[in-house]
């Protein structure tokens, strides 16, 4: 039985490529044969590329890719480079839903926003299904962005494509009820492929950094306020700070070490996570990831906060999701408490993937 793996796996982002390894390095040391089908979305191209299209994008972020356009590269090179040592990558290459005939048995699709338009610039049919009726396709955790909207056609043309799915799983509880909204179909929450794997499974494909005794603060999008919360939190535990896209001079009184997110492969972005005396994060991924290694966390909820929000909820630790300008006392996780919860989420989740490969 071959299956394949269909996500943003050429995507130059840590969360997305790092759910891609570990869906595909979950499923082959269960014993399955697996690949990454090297399905080139042309929305994921188009976002990562070193020089961006102006019909797509607004004029100001055309200029300032082109500004940096050598920095780019370079990032994209250091993900490629994770690519090619860490990822089983199908040979053959992927555009459309006529490349597709028997090359699989199963379609494992998901995780990540496989099922947002915004990201692929509209309904992507690959990420719905929509090739071969040779192959089994199943959605694992699978999601989209809260705020997203879709137009009364794509809503049609996704409600019509979901009833093609032999198994479907979401990683939110919102999407959850949109698909018995518009299907009328209970579907299962599972959890995000970061969960699946054990710590020592990214140990092994990790670089350890040379700091120590340092809080990683790790950033989606760069948002001033989080100062107030990293600085008082060095403060308290007597750390440095190692930041990623943010601004070294805005951390006032507190030692640091600024890492711009670009110069930083996944190896490296997963060993300064594996290192950390703490992580604050506001990202999804920056908090499972956090929770696979039993790191004492922090989630700041700045934008959208339904999908980390909907994990902690899960594994009953909302408490450490917080507002950047909050003032709070450090306390460590009690992962005792949660052991036993996060346990069974993982449990359940791949217990639908063995039972979907039957």
């Amino acid at each position: 039985m071959k299956i394949g793996t269909i996500t943003f796996h050429r995507c130059c982002n840590f969360g997305g490529i790092l759910q891609c390894f570990a869906l595909v390095e979950y499923l082959r040391k269960e014993g399955y044969d697996a690949e990454v089908v090297d399905y080139r979305c042309k929305g994921i191209e188009r976002s990562y590329s070193p020089i961006r299209d102006f019909r797509y994008f607004g004029w100001k972020q055309c200029v300032y890719t082109a500004l940096h356009c050598v920095e780019r590269y370079k990032h994209r090179k250091l993900f490629e480079e994770f690519r090619t040592k860490y990822l089983p990558i199908s040979n053959k290459t992927f555009f459309s839903k006529e490349d597709f005939d028997r090359d699989y048995d199963f379609c494992l699709i998901g995780s990540d926003q496989v099922w947002s338009n915004s990201i692929s610039f509209g309904i992507d049919p690959i990420f719905w299904g929509d090739f071969s009726e040779k192959i089994k396709k199943v959605s694992y955790a699978a999601s989209r962005a809260t705020l997203q909207t879709f137009t009364s056609e794509e809503l049609e043309r996704v409600k019509i494509l979901l009833k093609r799915f032999y198994r479907i799983s979401v990683r939110e509880k919102s999407l959850q009820a949109l698909v018995k909204e518009w299907i009328g179909l209970d579907v299962p929450v599972v959890a995000d492929p970061t969960l699946l794997l054990k710590k020592e499974d990214y140990e092994r494909v990790a670089e350890m950094p040379q700091e120590d005794n340092f809080i990683f603060h790790y950033q989606m999008e760069y948002t001033p306020d989080d100062k107030y919360f990293v600085s008082k939190l060095a403060r308290q535990l007597k750390c440095k700070v190692v930041t990623i896209l943010g601004r070294k001079e805005e951390l006032d009184g507190v030692e640091n070490v600024y890492i711009k997110h670009t110069s930083l492969s996944p190896s490296m972005f997963l060993g300064y996570m594996l290192k950390a005396r703490c992580i604050v994060a506001s990202s999804f991924h920056g908090t499972a990831l956090s929770i696979v290694f039993r790191k004492d966390f922090y989630f700041l909820s700045n934008y959208e906060v339904d999908r980390p929000e909907n994990l902690l909820r899960q594994i009953g630790a909302l408490d450490r999701s917080k507002k950047p300008t909050e003032d709070i006392e450090f306390t460590p996780v009690n992962y005792g408490m949660l052991e036993s919860k996060i346990n069974r989420y993982v449990d359940f989740s791949k217990d639908f993937i063995k039972e979907s490969l039957m």
